[in-house]
């Protein structure tokens, strides 16, 4: 795999991961992507199994499945997070997605007497694709300004419920950036997640070439997404560290005897609430 490849391999990850994040109710903060699988330039699988380093320190296992979940599966998925567990020594969480449309099979597994594995699943076909796609047309129509959640819903279209055909809806959407005016911002997340939903999803090899010919990710667009997100990772540690900072002086200037007033106009902090 091409370092250009794996870079923009990683980022594709990265955006798809921060929206499972958000429509499972995880808080968003990836440290490390230590296993992105979207897709492969050597075979022609379609992957979509991650984990993920937290900013809170905790590890989170991303598990897909098209099908009905068995013992089997969870059996296999418990074995995952024990062996990851075994070797980072940090708590390692574990997230089932499901794209299946039965939303059959079992949801927990006995592993000793008494005790069993209940993950927590996340059924894809729960979220309406078609109303989300049409609520944001209508924003766009409408000149009202997306949200990141409008962004993060995008990218999962078409993994959702919607009454049309897989091939023909994601023709529409790898199109969806030329026919619309669109921030630069939405525009970087769209088109990261074009390319998943092109490799994971489209078996033509014509058309799939044909698609990321409409996307057309070039270096210099992955360089400058890739900077926005260092950027903003950096932004988001000074604001961690200032907020630490100043807990740890609001202490000190307690212990010093200033009144409540004080600390709070210099630190922001009131110590009523530490």
């Amino acid at each position: 795999m091409s370092k250009e490849y794996d870079k923009l391999f990683k980022l594709v990850a990265l955006v798809f991961i921060n929206a499972i994040m958000r429509i499972s109710g995880i808080e968003p903060g990836i440290v490390e992507i230590v296993y992105p699988e979207v897709f492969s330039q050597e075979t022609d699988r379609g992957i979509m199994d991650f984990c993920v380093l937290t900013r809170r320190g905790y590890y989170i296992i991303f598990e897909f499945h098209s099908t009905s979940l068995s013992e089997k599966i969870l059996l296999r998925n418990f074995q995952y997070l024990a062996n990851l567990r075994v070797r980072v020594k940090h708590p390692v969480d574990m997230q089932i997605l499901s794209t299946d449309k039965t939303k059959g099979g079992i949801r927990e597994v006995e592993i000793f007497p008494g005790w069993n594995f209940k993950p927590v699943i996340t059924f894809l076909i729960d979220f309406d694709g078609d109303k989300i796609l049409s609520n944001i047309k209508n924003k766009l129509k409408n000149n009202i300004e997306l949200t990141d959640t409008d962004a993060y819903l995008f990218t999962i279209i078409p993994f959702t419920n919607y009454e049309r055909d897989t091939v023909d809806l994601i023709v529409e959407l790898c199109h969806f950036v030329n026919e619309n005016e669109i921030s630069q911002e939405f525009k970087y997340i769209i088109k990261l997640s074009q390319i998943l939903w092109v490799n994971a999803l489209i078996d033509d090899l014509k058309l799939k070439d044909e698609l990321l010919d409409v996307i057309k990710m070039k270096s210099n667009f992955i360089q400058e997404y890739e900077r926005n997100l260092v950027e903003s990772a950096a932004e988001s540690a000074f604001e961690s560290g200032r907020e630490e900072n100043s807990l740890e002086i609001a202490r000190k200037m307690k212990e010093k005897n200033f009144t409540r007033d004080v600390i709070l106009d210099i630190t922001g902090v009131d110590i009523l609430k530490i």
